[in-house]
């Protein structure tokens, strides 16, 4: 068990390590009027960890990187609160690799389900920016199919990882990873909608300016044609924002998606033998063929 122990220890600073390494490169920018933050190439590891080490090494490692991350000047509010993200990343990604049948791919969409549901819960915050009720429609086109993958695929998901057949394997790191990073995702989300936007971010003037140029004082980008008055007594805007974004997010995360798949599909084929002699992966250390 020391031994084991020592091992983790010793995985978990290393990750922590090439993270905060990788972090230096820039990454994509965040704007809102000005620069409040930006989404480093880091998002397209996290969920490689879990894969590689299980849900629990995998996110306490993801956790302590992004501590560590945080703590490289120059930090931000926004950076202490998406530190958990990767963790969230790495744990949704770890469950659909892991072969337990009891938690595994049930745990992923547990997680998964319960951020997407906190999407729609009005939480409480000065401005009465309720994301959920002015945008309802945001998770629709990435955070809901990254559930349904999880509902279908279920175990497969894990069998395909650890398939001797190139293609077969490619298809169940894919899958993992898009869970995982839309975990990641909607953490993030909730984090600027309820805690940062509201508080840093001059929502009447960003809303003012949507509506200069709809020339509409009711239409709302996040809600379609529906009146703002049908559920709320005015927009706030957050939701306009949340919507404009969307189209960037979605190639954003699909960039990263390849990238997370090049690298785990390799990482895998190199040292998964190597992590499973010494018990520190999910994954079989020799790939099974197709039966």
């Amino acid at each position: 068990m020391v031994g084991i122990s020592t091992k983790k220890i010793a995985v978990v600073a290393v990750y922590a390590a090439v993270l905060a390494a990788v972090s230096r490169i820039p990454g994509i920018p965040i704007f809102v009027g000005t620069k409040v933050g930006s989404i480093e190439l880091t998002v397209a590891l996290y969920p490689l960890v879990g894969i590689l080490f299980g849900p629990y090494t995998g996110a306490f490692a993801a956790l302590v990187a992004n501590i560590v991350i945080f703590l490289i000047p120059k930090w931000s509010v926004f950076g202490l609160l998406t530190i958990p993200a990767g963790a969230l990343s790495a744990l949704v990604a770890g469950f659909l690799a892991s072969r337990d049948r009891m938690l595994g791919w049930k745990a992923a969409a547990a997680v998964l389900g319960v951020l997407i549901l906190c999407w729609y819960v009005p939480w409480p915050n000065p401005l009465q920016a309720y994301v959920g009720l002015e945008a309802p429609f945001y998770p629709l086109p990435m955070h809901i199919p990254a559930l349904g993958i999880i509902l279908i695929f279920r175990h497969k998901i894990a069998d395909f990882m650890n398939r001797a057949d190139r293609k077969v394997m490619t298809l169940g790191v894919a899958l993992a990873s898009f869970a995982g990073m839309m975990a990641e995702h909607m953490w993030g989300n909730l984090m600027f909608a309820y805690l940062f936007f509201p508080y840093y971010v001059d929502l009447k003037g960003f809303r003012d300016f949507i509506r200069a140029v709809t020339q509409s004082s009711n239409w709302l980008i996040g809600m379609g044609s529906l009146s703002p008055n049908t559920v709320l007594q005015e927009s706030s805007g957050i939701g306009d924002y949340f919507m404009l974004w969307l189209p960037v997010s979605a190639v954003e995360r699909a960039v990263f998606l390849v990238v997370a798949v090049i690298v785990g599909v390799a990482v895998i084929r190199m040292i998964g033998g190597y992590l499973e002699s010494l018990g520190l992966t999910p994954l079989r250390g020799k790939p099974q063929d197709i039966s």
